[in-house]
């Protein structure tokens, strides 16, 4: 937050400290992993940032990005604050691409994690999309739901679409049935979501009133995990903001 509010106050003298400080890093041989996710993390978004970067830290970045095998590299990556502030802008193709591939690749506790830190969180819908369609218990769907209320706000007809589809359409591997419809706690996460969407916009009052009754077709009873008849809140909630607009 320091190093924002220097970039807020000098927009030039914040990439010139930080070029001198990286330069200082590397010639006393501190710039590992944890050092470039910080660097990626602060900066990443600017390309002032790259533009002032030596080849050898540039090389050193793409041989994190792209040099290793290991299946948990996104969930090491988030926990060193790799996936803050904003989608990267290198000016290299195959670095941005690789950066959206470790952020979408991201699930359940790494996701969470990255989540929590990051400074901009509208970036993670996909991720978040993902990890709502890889959601084999209850207890998942539990908490991939309740980080839709991350992005809410950014939420599209389309996006709204999709998430239907995924809802409303899921079939667990362990069991072949809708673990996201019938999970306890997933009915409250898309009612702080709605809530939290532009509630204003006719087009997507509709989608999210199409979302919730297609949930409440394909909910079974036998299997729902909650104490209360599911998403009638929720229905609620949409059909008042319809009347008030109408």
């Amino acid at each position: 937050h320091a190093s924002r509010m220097i970039k807020e106050i000098d927009y030039s003298l914040f990439f010139s400290v930080l070029k001198d400080a990286t330069d200082r890093a590397e010639d006393n041989g501190k710039v590992n992993s944890e050092y470039l996710c910080r660097l990626i993390s602060l900066a990443g978004d600017y390309p002032e940032m790259w533009e002032s970067l030596s080849d050898s830290i540039r090389a050193k970045i793409y041989s994190l990005m792209h040099g290793t095998s290991d299946s948990e590299l996104s969930g090491r990556l988030a926990k060193m604050d790799f996936f803050d502030g904003h989608p990267i802008d290198s000016g290299d193709e195959q670095n941005d691409t690789k950066y959206l591939e470790l952020l979408n690749g991201l699930r359940g506790e790494y996701l969470s994690t990255a989540i929590r830190r990051a400074y901009n969180k509208a970036k993670f819908k996909t991720a978040i999309f993902n990890n709502l369609r890889s959601v084999d218990s209850w207890r998942e769907a539990t908490k991939a739901a309740a980080l839709l209320t991350n992005v809410a706000y950014s939420l599209t007809v389309k996006d709204i679409e999709e998430l239907t589809e995924i809802i409303c359409y899921h079939s667990g591997s362990t069991f072949n049935y809708n673990q996201i419809v019938n999970a306890e706690g997933v009915d409250q996460a898309l009612e702080e979501s709605f809530l939290s969407t532009e509630t204003r916009d006719i087009e997507i009052l509709k989608a999210w009133q199409n979302l919730s009754q297609k949930m409440k077709e394909v909910i079974h009873p036998t299997y729902f995990q909650g104490k209360e008849p599911p998403y009638g809140e929720l229905q609620k909630q949409i059909e008042e903001a319809l009347n008030s607009i109408n």
